[in-house]
């Protein structure tokens, strides 16, 4: 109950703030000035990321499907065995195809935003610490491992995070923040550092009130905001019960809820 306390003190401090915010007279908006938006180009990298990631998580659940059904068991046919293991591992390159695809165009799509970025004015650092990870993306699908490709892609978010940060009316450098963190604690999780798994979730609920000073005007949006607030508690709580199957349902929740605000 504590956790919840803090949760619901730290909302009533941002919405002071926005408040505050609201009083300051100095400057009158304009109705029409256009927002500062991220391109097209560095949204559809962030979406390709989404559906990788995905796209593996779904290859666990096919891969672990019975290859037969009771019904097939009784009819004891050897015919459908056959049939039935060329369709599960037909479904699951069709995912690895699907992978291959997404990370061709993360590429193509980066190609295409450097020179935007240039301009925009992106550090030489950044640039070599985005390119790194997504090599390291393409080798982790190039030679499917799983775990490497949830670790590498949740790199990925967090260096394109610091892209969408250029931009000050764009919340997906704080959700791609959200989601390096909310995959690195699971990872870290999974292999029992459950003290640092805690401390990763910290930092994540360091960029909610950011988010939530920014979507001030949308108040759907700000419902979506304290929803991912109390969802990160939660996936939090759970690390103690030291269950992978409760801690990856609380992690889906969180990502869920990211995606609402994505849209």
């Amino acid at each position: 109950m504590r956790k919840k306390a803090i949760v619901f003190f730290n909302i009533i401090v941002a919405l002071f703030l926005i408040s505050s915010c609201k009083g300051n007279p100095s400057k009158k908006p304009n109705a029409y000035e256009k927002k500062d938006k991220a391109p097209q180009s560095l949204n559809s990298i962030l979406e390709n990321v989404n559906s990788i990631l995905k796209d593996v998580e779904e290859v666990k659940k096919v891969a672990i499907k019975p290859e037969l059904s009771d019904e097939d068991k009784e009819k004891d046919s050897k015919n459908k065995t056959d049939e039935k293991k060329t369709s599960k591992e037909k479904e699951i390159q069709k995912l690895w195809d699907s992978m291959n695809k997404s990370i061709n165009d993360i590429h193509k799509y980066w190609n295409v935003y450097e020179i935007e970025g240039a301009k925009k004015g992106i550090t030489a650092d950044s640039t070599f610490k985005f390119e790194e990870s997504i090599n390291s993306l393409t080798l982790a699908i190039e030679n499917r491992d799983s775990f490497n490709i949830l670790n590498s892609g949740s790199e990925v978010y967090k260096n394109l995070s610091s892209f969408f940060d250029l931009y000050k009316d764009e919340i997906k450098g704080d959700i791609s923040k959200i989601k390096y963190c909310v995959y690195k604690a699971y990872l870290i999780a999974e292999k029992g550092e459950i003290d640092a798994s805690k401390e990763v979730l910290t930092e994540a609920e360091n960029y909610i009130n950011n988010m939530r000073i920014k979507l001030t005007k949308d108040k759907e949006k700000s419902k979506n905001v304290d929803k991912i607030s109390f969802s990160i508690q939660d996936m939090k709580e759970v690390l103690k019960l030291n269950n992978s199957n409760l801690l990856k349902i609380k992690r889906d929740i969180v990502l869920k809820n990211l995606e609402t605000l994505e849209k």
